[in-house]
């Protein structure tokens, strides 16, 4: 028994070294050699040398009947990646997919900026919360109810609809209008003219677009307006005008004052549109005069 490990252990080391003598072809016991052992010593005498052919472990088992010796191939184990290596991998890999969307769609993916933090406000430029300013032409009228003109029918009146009361007015809108917005067609275009009757409320750089003034007959209209609120300073810059009842004589402050007198007849409604193309046709002569660069506001 002793001598057949000597010799089983003799045909190990010389399988391990590449040799192959006959003798050991055969064992002992007359046996022939496993059909898996000749296999490897067919390999190992073809092969290339052995710095170009794959190292391979082979251990040497006796499982079986005692004289079938089997041959395990085990393949070195391969190393394991260290962390950067498989960071670098994985961006390889995304660049790859990356890419192979950009060629499929002409275009590459739209990156879109983060999103903007809640405690992070973005103010708009400019002044912030700065109101616009109306670029519009101004015409004062009166904010007493005993006159012929008022915010309650303004707009009939510069619009051309014609003469209408107050009192009428005011039964169909008990509402009084606080900021008009009326529309003077010329040559085909559509002008915007603001109707106001607080002027102590506008600020200084408004009265240079004022085009017209409707006066009560009283000096007390014009406490706060500018000028120092010299009736005669003002209507020498701006158009004024005194709407009256044809059955009444015009006041007598009124004759003192460079304004038009308009009578309005207590019959003849249609003579309202002719005498009302007057105020207009006197406010465009002094716009041309005084304040020239309104003039493209008004179509002149």
């Amino acid at each position: 028994m002793q001598c057949i490990s000597l010799v089983y252990s003799s045909v190990v080391k010389d399988f391990l070294d590449g040799k192959a003598p006959e003798q050991y072809t055969r064992l002992t016991t007359k046996q022939e050699a496993p059909q898996s052992l000749r296999k490897l010593l067919n390999q190992r005498s073809t092969a290339e040398p052995d710095e170009k052919r794959a190292k391979l472990d082979v251990i040497p088992t006796t499982s079986g009947p005692p004289n079938d010796v089997k041959m395990e191939k085990r393949a070195k184990s391969t190393p394991r990646k260290s962390v950067a290596e498989k960071r670098a991998q994985i961006q390889v890999l995304i660049e790859h997919r990356t890419k192979s969307l950009v060629d499929f769609e002409g275009h590459k993916p739209e990156m879109r900026p983060p999103p903007i933090l809640p405690s992070v406000v973005q103010k708009p430029s400019g002044a912030s919360g700065a109101k616009r300013t109306s670029r519009s032409p101004i015409i004062i009228v009166p904010a007493a109810m005993n006159t012929m003109i008022n915010m309650y029918n303004a707009k009939d009146i510069l619009e051309g609809s014609g003469y209408v009361s107050v009192d009428q007015k005011r039964k169909e809108s008990n509402k009084k209008p606080t900021d008009l917005v009326i529309q003077r067609q010329k040559n085909g275009q559509t002008y915007n003219i603001r109707i106001i009757d607080n002027p102590e409320k506008m600020a200084p750089e408004d009265w240079d677009r004022v085009i017209g003034v409707f006066v009560m007959g009283v000096a007390q209209q014009f406490d706060g307006w500018k000028w120092n609120g010299n009736p005669t300073d003002n209507f020498a810059r701006t158009a004024g005008f005194y709407l009256h009842s044809d059955l009444d004589k015009p006041v007598n402050q009124v004759m003192k004052w460079d304004v038009q007198r308009i009578p309005i007849s207590s019959t003849k409604r249609h003579m309202d549109n002719l005498q009302f193309s007057q105020i207009w046709e006197r406010m465009e002569k002094k716009v041309k005069l005084n304040k020239p660069h309104l003039s493209q506001s008004l179509g002149l």
